[in-house]
């Protein structure tokens, strides 16, 4: 079946973040434009970033999986270091990524090579967590029939979860990509969690994360 002509539009426009075509293909999934739980930032030296974020947002904590994430192919030689912590006062998370493998041809790489001369870092993603069981399958068929290409996809199990994550190129219509993220927990997983300071404290007492820098 065809796609109404909006969505075609949406697709092949230059909008910018956060406009009426940002806010058609959040609704779309169940999302609420401006409450994305999770904003990636991707440079090259993430003590850097880091250090940039404490000062402007008050991140005075940064934690990093005791695991690592695994990438689907033909991505499986990726490999990122990757800390998060919360803005001050704030339930959103901003999770720092820096490349490891610069041999390999990621979306990573590709943003951090792009970046302008002396531009630390920039926002690479919007995360939001899925609250609904098989809303992130739905969801994915949803932006993959509206003409979102799917980018990379992997997955991260810690002592207490199951994460899976993807991202699509919604960057003319959002102003950076679109990450999709399931994180279960619980007896058969059957458990939905998002990311939030009291998660990641209770996470980190079983082992889940560990604290990589404090200031």
């Amino acid at each position: 079946m065809k796609q109404p002509l909006l969505a075609i539009l949406l697709c092949i426009s230059p909008l910018p973040a956060y406009s009426a075509g940002s806010a058609f293909v959040l609704q779309l999934l169940g999302l609420t434009p401006g409450q994305a739980e999770q904003i990636g930032i991707v440079g090259p030296n993430i003590e850097d970033v880091a250090m940039q974020y404490h000062l402007s947002h008050g991140i005075d904590r940064y934690y990093s999986p005791t695991s690592k994430a695994k990438y689907a192919a033909p991505y499986e030689s990726t490999d990122v270091t990757f800390w998060f912590g919360y803005k001050k006062g704030s339930q959103q998370q901003i999770e720092l990524i820096a490349p490891n493998n610069f041999n390999t041809q990621d979306t990573y790489v590709e943003f951090s090579n792009q970046l302008p001369t002396g531009v630390a870092s920039g926002i690479h993603h919007y995360g939001h967590t899925m609250k609904v069981l098989g809303a992130y399958d739905r969801n994915a068929r949803i932006l993959k029939s509206y003409g979102f290409d799917h980018v990379i996809s992997g997955t991260l199990k810690t002592p207490i979860s199951d994460t899976r994550f993807s991202y699509y190129d919604t960057r003319k219509v959002h102003g950076a990509m679109l990450e999709l993220i399931e994180n279960r927990t619980g007896i058969f997983g059957l458990i939905l969690v998002g990311f939030t300071p009291l998660e990641t404290a209770i996470g980190a007492q079983f082992g889940a994360y560990t604290v990589v820098k404090q200031y």
